[in-house]
């Protein structure tokens, strides 16, 4: 176990470390930004490529790595170096001499897919087909996974239902969901969001499916799967630690914590520029015409949150105990529970803005800047400037102390934003005026 956890972390630091390297390596080539870009079968590029795109079909060679960013991303060409994508639907089904990252919603390798190295993927859905080959290991944190491809060596990963029908090669290490458990999918409401395979919570082995090794798996239940397909030791790991199992694993799973930090936000700003591609950039001019002005609202914003909160649970109280004296109990009850699903959507409300919007729209808008600093084209590229963003934002706000800052920033800047956006919207609309 500590073995494969070692190996999963050196693999996953790899991952983050080199994409942050190789992304500036990338941006100085001269690379192709188009709204489709087709590389017919005859076409070689004898070296790296940088791809920005909505759509992306590779049918060529490339003699380097390959950085694509984008809505759709089909690869069935040959690749020598690392492939690197990120988009909401990624296919791959050609031949990779070296190491897959994939980052997206909907994942898949194809049954003509062959990986030299290790697949690092993340995202909501990760599916390989029957007759592809990972030569490697194969590390995921997905929402689900169909794994019905053969992996060669180890399989770390962790998602809420995983099915395999492929051998893997060596051990195995999963973190996983209830049994029978669904997960819902927020893109299922986007439009033209491809179609995925359905996985059901925990750990199904089908006919074609075995482990070489040892299984290692967590789960709050024990799991019913055809143990005899796995050749190792069998070992069920509770969620519940010790207090010194936590402890080590709050020092240990430090990265992977911020790695998935990065994964939730690419993919739910993503799903923004898919569903809201104007209102992102909205807010990210606004942040970027006025960041003093967008500070200061951003800071009244925290404060009139507070204000609400304290205000509808002093009238909640207020109110139930007038009920109680009047002998008025089913309205009480009526009262009360309205005031706490006042309070909980409030928070709810403010939280998944906190934590999602405002670092998303402002990791967006440093990953333009950068880019439109370079070259002028480039900054038009919506997923490319919000992949980088939140390349040097994630890592930023782990620092210790400083990231504390930085997220503070990050979030008056990205509320205050917010605030001034629907102010105008009021005045434009209705004429009202706040200010």
């Amino acid at each position: 176990m500590k073995k494969h956890r070692r190996k999963r972390l050196l693999s996953l630091g790899l991952f983050l470390l080199a994409t942050l390297i190789l992304v500036p390596t990338a941006l100085a080539l001269e690379g192709l930004s188009e709204d489709e870009v087709i590389i017919g079968p005859d076409e070689v590029i004898e070296d790296d490529l940088y791809v920005g795109a909505q759509r992306l079909v590779m049918d060529g060679t490339i003699r380097g790595d390959l950085l694509a960013f984008g809505g759709t991303i089909e690869i069935n060409g040959t690749v020598e170096g690392d492939l690197m994508l990120a988009g909401q639907s990624v296919v791959i089904n050609g031949a990779f001499a070296d190491d897959a990252r994939l980052a997206g919603y909907a994942l898949t390798i194809g049954e003509d897919a062959s990986i030299g190295s290790d697949v690092l993927a993340f995202g909501y859905s990760l599916e390989t087909k029957a007759g592809s080959l990972v030569q490697g290991d194969a590390f995921f944190a997905c929402s689900q996974a169909l794994l019905a491809g053969e992996i060669a060596a180890d399989l770390v990963g962790g998602a809420n239902g995983v099915l395999l029908n492929g051998p893997v090669g060596g051990s195995a290490e999963l973190d996983l969901g209830a049994e029978g458990s669904r997960t819902f999918s927020p893109w299922s409401f986007s439009p033209n969001a491809p179609e995925l395979p359905n996985v059901p919570g925990g750990l199904s082995i089908g006919e074609n499916g075995s482990i070489a090794g040892d299984l290692d798996y967590t789960s709050q239940s024990e799991l019913d799967f055809p143990t005899e397909r796995i050749g190792g030791q069998v070992t069920r790991h509770k969620e519940a630690l010790s207090e010194a199992d936590q402890l080590v694993s709050k020092k240990v799973d430090l990265f992977p914590k911020y790695l998935r930090r990065f994964a939730a936000l690419l993919l739910v700003g993503l799903l923004l520029l898919a569903v809201a591609p104007k209102g992102l950039n909205r807010i990210a001019d606004t942040a970027l015409a006025r960041p003093l002005k967008c500070l200061g609202r951003g800071a009244l914003c925290i404060l009139a949150f507070v204000l609400a909160l304290l205000t509808i649970l002093a009238t909640t109280l207020l109110l139930t105990v007038l009920l109680h004296l009047l002998t008025l109990g089913n309205l009480m009850w009526t009262v009360g529970g309205l005031g706490l699903l006042a309070l909980s959507l409030l928070s709810g409300l403010f939280g998944l803005t906190a934590s999602y919007v405002t670092q998303i729209a402002v990791g967006y808008l440093g990953g333009r800047w950068i880019l439109s600093q370079i070259k002028d084209k480039w900054g038009q590229q919506r997923y490319l400037a919000l992949l980088l963003g939140l390349l040097i934002l994630v890592p930023l706000s782990a620092i210790p102390c400083a990231g504390q800052i930085v997220n503070l920033l990050v979030n008056l800047l990205g509320l205050g934003a917010l605030w001034i956006l629907a102010l105008d919207v009021l005045r434009q609309r209705h004429g009202f005026s706040f200010e």
